[in-house]
């Protein structure tokens, strides 16, 4: 066999290697099928070649292929047995790019398989998200760079913190609920020698004041009726060695208040029936929303235990003051909502920007946080607009009556119109003509009245 001869059965054979072939030139006749392909068409190979090809496949695209010169990938295409496969469609060219036909060939043939691939790539993106979003919370949420904000009172708090998480003094986080006193609690500990030690958080408003002390100091075997044997740690001897964050401090009970400042003076406590103290080396981080010194004038709050965790004060400024990093917020939570509920949310336009801009957010970061998830759910795909959040008008509506409230007769009209009109506008999710209907108004009327009121 000559050596022109040989490389014309290899090029033959390495087609045929390829499952469910067929070629075509490009006058749109068979110039090549597979014996496969053959078999599932009823037919020889030799009966298929020389023929026209929508005369042997009544559907196929080979010609749109050779019109357009555009290779196709990953194409479901049924065949005359009923049988789903995925193809690919390719123009032949030679080296000056001129079209001489077309090949459609196919490496996977079961569409169950397609599916089962599929379903795979979702599982692992999904288990790529949610490993992605662990990984974050472990390494950014407790550190300096998750604390977002670009304001000078934030600077300046990060400036603190970087200066006292070396020091074992205790801090005391203080601030409207909302403002993320936890994200600076767990900044403290991340930038102290004891990151690699325990951190235990305890929710003082969390727990039932009949099981606070077992909880906080714990108890050994035989404490009291229906203790667990072996006893049970407290989250001061869980987190020995480490640091410990009291949050809603304010909320602990009077009757234990002496006890939890020997523990913090002395650092060693008593178990519940425990015979012998235990000594700690525990970080005392405390966080409140509450006013602890009007707590202290009231007698609801011990001044010797206040001034104890009060060594250093952090006050983290509520999310009004803090204008310019709504924004930085909003972007923060958009990607991870992208993250966590498989959106594709790519920003906010700038109507939008403007309400998220104005409103007080009484709620703070919280607020901010649940708002931006809310919207990006209901969209789902795309920037979020004004009837993004229309859900928001209530709230901007009682804010702005708050904060303008006055007892003279006019202003008391004013608001209630205002009310009024923005309570329509949420009903009938700002469509302006429905608004206008509902309020018993033309539209020109109620475009006036929403310029007055700049809404």
């Amino acid at each position: 066999m000559d050596e022109s001869k040989q490389y014309d059965n290899l090029f033959r054979w390495a087609v045929d290697a390829l499952d469910l072939t067929i070629t075509v030139d490009k006058q749109g006749f068979v110039r090549h099928v597979g014996k496969t392909y053959a078999e599932i068409l009823g037919l020889s190979q030799t009966d298929i070649i020389g023929r026209y090809i929508e005369e042997v496949v009544p559907n196929s695209e080979l010609l749109r292929i050779i019109q357009t010169g555009k290779p196709e990938y990953g194409s479901v295409f049924v065949m005359k047995n009923g049988t789903p496969i995925i193809v690919n469609r390719l123009p032949i060219l030679d080296e000056a790019g001129e079209i001489h036909g077309a090949i459609s060939v196919t490496s996977i043939s079961d569409l169950g398989f397609i599916n089962s691939l599929n379903n795979k790539i979702s599982r692992l993106q999904k288990e790529n998200n949610c490993y992605r979003l662990q990984l974050e919370v472990l390494t950014s949420s407790f550190s300096i760079d998750s604390i977002i904000g670009v304001s000078p009172s934030i600077k300046n708090i990060k400036k603190l913190i970087q200066k006292v998480a070396a020091s074992a003094v205790s801090v005391l986080l203080t601030g409207e609920t909302g403002t993320g006193k936890e994200v600076f609690a767990n900044a403290l500990h991340q930038l102290s020698n004891r990151r690699q030690k325990n951190y235990v958080k305890i929710n003082c408003a969390a727990i039932p004041k009949d099981l606070f002390e077992s909880e906080l100091f714990g108890y050994r075997e035989g404490a009291f009726s229906g203790a667990k044997r072996g006893g049970k740690q407290g989250k001061f001897e869980l987190a020995n060695g480490g640091t410990i964050l009291l949050d809603e401090i304010g909320e602990i009970p009077l009757n234990l208040q002496a006890k939890l400042l020997r523990t913090l003076q002395e650092q060693e406590m008593e178990p519940l029936g425990g015979l012998n103290p235990v000594k700690l080396n525990v970080r005392i981080v405390c966080s409140t929303n509450r006013d602890l010194r009007q707590l202290v004038n009231e007698g609801l709050f011990r001044e010797d235990l206040y001034y104890r965790i009060n060594a250093m004060e952090i006050h983290i400024p509520p999310l009004r003051e803090r204008g310019e990093d709504v924004l930085l917020f909003c972007d923060q939570f958009i990607q991870e909502a992208n993250i966590r509920y498989g959106c594709l949310i790519n920003g906010v336009t700038e109507k939008a920007k403007e309400i998220l801009m104005d409103y007080n957010w009484p709620g703070n970061v919280r607020e901010l946080k649940h708002t931006l998830e809310r919207a990006c759910i209901m969209k789902m795909v795309g920037k979020l607009d004004l009837e993004n959040f229309d859900f928001l008008l209530p709230r901007i509506l009682q804010s702005q009556t708050t904060a303008n409230r006055t007892n003279t007769l006019p202003d008391q009209k004013r608001n209630l119109e205002l009310k009024t009109l923005l309570d329509a506008l949420s009903q009938t999710g700002g469509n302006k003509s429905q608004a206008a209907r509902l309020l018993g108004i033309s539209r020109s009327v109620l475009y006036e009245k929403m310029k007055r009121y700049d809404i």
